[in-house]
């Protein structure tokens, strides 16, 4: 077991990290259960070059101690996509659903008991940095791999039903849906939202951010008004709390 867990850092893949990457692909442990087509690793090129990428995968570093050691992929999963319909019956009704993908690569973190930590951290980490409006996660281990449902069971994720996929790298193999879900991240208060400043003594508080909408509560001073600016698309709606 390794202590300092807290210290797990997450980071979006880069250029700096592709050899490494890729070499973590070529792991025997790793070309197991992970989709080694070239047409993935095209994929990963492309995200990592970032000049044009038009996929739909997010693809991050998981670092302890500021070594890197675990590659994780996630995808925002919607009811327009073309899915398993065991997927779609389990989709968030509340928030936005991921899918998450995830492999230790680094071979000197092998049996340390990081697995279920890791996938931990990295799903407060989605919804406390990167989109608050994200309540459920999903996983999909093969038959083939029952050591990663246990682990993933640990790390607070439910079996919810059982599918054989039809296409892709691992078709006809049957694999185990399981879903986490969190409570959605809801900042409510001007004492704990972030706060930023505008205008001549203006004030504002995010108090909802992501998603398809944000909420602001906004102070302005006698006399003090908008900045002009523009919306590409927008639809506003301001309630005036106090004032007129």
């Amino acid at each position: 077991m390794i202590s300092g867990l807290h210290h797990i850092h997450f980071e979006k893949a880069t250029m700096a990290h592709q050899d490494l990457i890729f070499a973590w692909l070529d792991e025997p442990h790793v070309r197991e259960f992970w989709d080694n087509s070239q047409a993935h690793r095209d994929d990963i090129l492309s995200f990592l070059e970032a000049s044009n990428y038009k996929g739909i995968f997010t693809y991050w570093i998981g670092s302890l101690e500021d070594e890197p050691y675990c590659l994780l992929m996630t995808s925002t999963v919607t009811p327009e996509d073309d899915l398993p319909e065991v997927w779609r019956d389990h989709l968030s009704t509340t928030g936005k659903t991921f899918s998450i993908d995830f492999a230790i690569g680094n071979k000197a973190f092998l049996g340390k008991k990081l697995a279920a930590p890791t996938l931990k951290a990295f799903t407060r980490f989605i919804q406390e940095t990167v989109d608050n409006t994200v309540d459920l996660f999903m996983i999909d281990p093969a038959e083939t791999n029952p050591r990663a449902k246990h682990v993933y069971a640990q790390a607070g994720f439910e079996m919810v039903a059982e599918f054989v996929r039809d296409d892709g790298f691992f078709k006809d193999v049957k694999h185990f849906l399981m879903v986490k879900r969190l409570r959605m991240a809801c900042v409510n208060s001007t004492k704990t939202a972030p706060h930023f400043s505008w205008g001549k003594g203006c004030e504002g508080w995010w108090l909802k951010q992501g998603g398809k909408f944000t909420v602001i509560s906004e102070i302005m001073p006698a006399s003090t008004s908008e900045i002009r600016h523009f919306h590409k698309h927008t639809e506003q709606f301001f309630y005036v709390l106090e004032g007129i």
